[in-house]
C-alpha cells in the first residue's frame, strides 16, 4: 500500500484519505470505546495493533488534512467576501464619482451662465454710465430707479386699460341684454297691436252692420210710424163721422185712436 501511495499524485492521495477515512476510521470514531473516558487508555493499546496503528496514523493525517481544508475554506471565504467587498466599495466609488462629476458638470454650466450673465451686464452697466454722461441723471442706480418707475407705471396703466376693457365688455353684454329685452317688448307690443288692429277692424265691421241695421229700422220705423199716423187719422176721421151722424158730442181726446175706434 505503501507503494501504491508513493506513486499517487496529491490529489490521488487526498482522494485516497478520504474513501479510507469514510470506509474504516469513521467505524473507529464511533466505536464507544473511542468516546468513554477508558478510551483514553486503550487508544495505546490499539495503537500496538499494526493494522489499528496505521489506521490512527492515517486518521490523524486526514484529520489535519480535514482541518487545514477548513481552514483552507474559511479561508478562501473570508478572501472572496473581502474581495466582494471591495468590489462594492469600488462600484460605490465609481458611482459617486460618476455622480459628483455630474454635478461638478452642472455647476460648471452654472457658473458659465453666471459669468456670461454678468459679461451681459457689465455691459450695460458701461452703457448706463454712458447714459448718465449725456443725461440729467446723477449715477446709474438714479437710471434704474427711474426705469422701474416706468415700468410701475407702465403696469399700472396696463392693469386700468384692463379694468376698463372688462368694465366695456360688461358694458357691452349689458347693453346687448338690454337691446335683446326691449327688442323682445317690442316684438310683444307689436304682437299686441297686431290683435288689437284686427278686433278694431272686426268692430269697425260689426259697427258698419249694425248702423245698416239701425238705418233698416229706422225706415222701418218711420215707415211704420207713417202707416200707424195714417191709421190714426183715418180712425179720427170715422169717429168724427160717426160723431156726426150720432149727433152726439163725445168727449174724447184726438189722440186716444183706440177709444174712438170702441167708440165706432
Amino acid at each position: 500500500m505503501a507503494a501504491a501511495m508513493g506513486i499517487m499524485d496529491d490529489e490521488d492521495l487526498l482522494d485516497y484519505f478520504r474513501m479510507e477515512y469514510s470506509r474504516n476510521l469513521l467505524h473507529l470514531q464511533s466505536a464507544p470505546g473511542l468516546v468513554s473516558p477508558l478510551g483514553r487508555y486503550r487508544l495505546p493499546v490499539l495503537l500496538s495493533d499494526p493494522a489499528l496503528s496505521s489506521y490512527a496514523s492515517l486518521s490523524l493525517r486526514v484529520c489535519w488534512w480535514g482541518k487545514h481544508h477548513q481552514e483552507d475554506d474559511k479561508m478562501q471565504v473570508q478572501a472572496l467576501k473581502k474581495a466582494t467587498r471591495k468590489r462594492e466599495e469600488k462600484v460605490q466609488k465609481e458611482f459617486e464619482l460618476l455622480t459628483a462629476n455630474r454635478e461638478l458638470e452642472v455647476w460648471r454650466n452654472k457658473h458659465e451662465k453666471l459669468y456670461n450673465t454678468v459679461q451681459k451686464y457689465s455691459i450695460f452697466r458701461r452703457y448706463l454710465e454712458d447714459v448718465v454722461k449725456i443725461s440729467q441723471f446723477v449715477d446709474t442706480q438714479e437710471v434704474i430707479s427711474h426705469y422701474k418707475m416706468l415700468l410701475r407705471l407702465h403696469k399700472d396703466l396696463e392693469q386700468s386699460q384692463e379694468r376698463h376693457k372688462e368694465k366695456s365688455e360688461q358694458g357691452s353684454v349689458f347693453l346687448d341684454q338690454y337691446i335683446a329685452e326691449k327688442e323682445a317688448e317690442i316684438l310683444q307690443c307689436k304682437h299686441k297691436l297686431l290683435e288689437l288692429q284686427q278686433h278694431f277692424d272686426q268692430a269697425k265691421e260689426d259697427a258698419q252692420l249694425w248702423e245698416t241695421r239701425w238705418a233698416d229700422i229706422q225706415k222701418t220705423s218711420s215707415k211704420k210710424a207713417l202707416e200707424l199716423g195714417t191709421i190714426r187719422m183715418a180712425i179720427l176721421n170715422l169717429f168724427q163721422s160717426a160723431d156726426r151722424e150720432m149727433n152726439t158730442k163725445l168727449n174724447v181726446p184726438v189722440d186716444d185712436s183706440h177709444r174712438q175706434l170702441n167708440m165706432v
